[in-house]
């Protein structure tokens, strides 16, 4: 049987969360019913940072949006990608943090986002490359010399 990978995002899973975010992984089991396999959250994941705003899934990878993370600037943004089986079986790893070098404050660089094959899309929905609050979209292409290499 072929399992599927549904996700679920959510902002505020939990009054504690406030808006980190996170994203749940569900399956489906052999009686038809969805089940929670895992939560997943990015490794520098602070209050505000609106992990999971965005999410894509594709062969055994995650790329989550993270549009108010701050390391570039307030709300400038990020993204981050996931390898199912990374650290373990069954195990979501975080293998990768994606950012524009262009971010600044208030891009929400990871806005949204999309996965296929070895390229991830990555929006900024007020990136000012193109003029004020114009937004632009990114393209990484997956770095073939390692398995981490997101």
């Amino acid at each position: 049987m072929q399992q599927a990978f549904p996700l679920v995002k959510t902002l505020q899973p939990l009054e504690l969360l406030a808006t980190m975010g996170m994203a749940f992984l569900y399956s489906r089991n052999v009686n038809n019913n969805w089940i929670l396999l895992t939560n997943i959250t990015a490794s520098d994941v602070e209050a505000g940072d609106r992990f999971g705003a965005s999410v894509s899934l594709d062969s055994g990878r995650l790329l989550a949006g993270s549009s108010n993370e701050d390391a570039s600037g307030q709300d400038a943004g990020a993204a981050y990608v996931f390898y199912k089986d990374q650290g373990g079986a069954n195990a979501w790893g975080q293998v990768a943090r994606m950012c524009s070098q262009q971010s600044k404050e208030n891009d929400n660089f990871g806005g949204s986002v999309d996965l296929s094959g070895g390229w991830a899309f990555v929006g900024a929905s007020n990136n000012d490359l193109q003029g004020d609050n114009a937004g632009a979209a990114f393209l990484f292409q997956k770095n073939l010399k390692g398995i981490n290499d997101g």
